[in-house]
């Protein structure tokens, strides 16, 4: 988490905000919606 929270201090102007950390499951569920999303943009 210490990464996440600090890798864009020099970098003015930017800052992160870290939600929740989710486990393998929720990550799978948002790659395969991400996967959809650009399917159905190439599509239309």
């Amino acid at each position: 988490v210490h990464f996440f929270e600090h890798c864009k201090d020099l970098e003015p102007g930017k800052w992160v905000r870290i939600g929740d950390w989710r486990g393998a499951a929720d990550a799978r569920d948002m790659i395969r919606a991400a996967i959809e999303r650009g399917a159905g943009a190439r599509s239309s």
